[in-house]
């Protein structure tokens, strides 16, 4: 699995929605 290349392409989508990002952050932490 390529996760850090999926982890920069989602970080990019949500850079300009900061809410989402830290929610998506979270996610990654549990994962």
């Amino acid at each position: 699995m390529n996760d850090t290349g999926v982890k920069n392409l989602i970080l990019g989508y949500y850079s300009q929605c900061k809410i989402e990002k830290k929610q998506f952050d979270s996610v990654v932490i549990l994962a």
